[in-house]
């Protein structure tokens, strides 16, 4: 295994995901950095012009990698967390017949 220096540090890639957030509301849906700390990675709005793309990878001095189209979902208080898809399927599943006992203070 080899470990390389990363392109970008997290700070000029924070930088870059606000800037592209800021210059292209709302047709940027989201940005965040690369896994691989070498640019980022934006989802367009469904809403969003043809040239968006053209137009946000010309005005960064990073490398812009498009995700997807995907338009976000508000919440608010009509939209309760507990129906919403994410939060059903990361609820816990109940496991009948075990008990958990609290770690008492002399096993530590």
């Amino acid at each position: 295994m080899t470990f390389q220096a990363a392109a970008y540090s997290a700070a000029e890639l924070g930088a870059a995901v606000h800037e592209t957030m800021v210059n292209n509301n709302p047709a940027v849906s989201s940005a965040a950095p690369l896994p691989d700390y070498s640019g980022i990675q934006i989802t367009l709005s469904s809403k969003a012009p043809p040239n968006t793309l053209v137009q946000a990878k010309a005005s960064s001095t990073i490398p812009i990698v498009l995700r997807g189209v995907n338009d976000p979902k508000p919440l608010d208080r009509r939209t309760p967390l507990a129906t919403s898809t994410h939060w059903r399927m990361a609820a816990p599943r109940p496991m009948h017949g075990v008990e958990i006992q609290p770690r008492s203070s002399a096993a530590v």
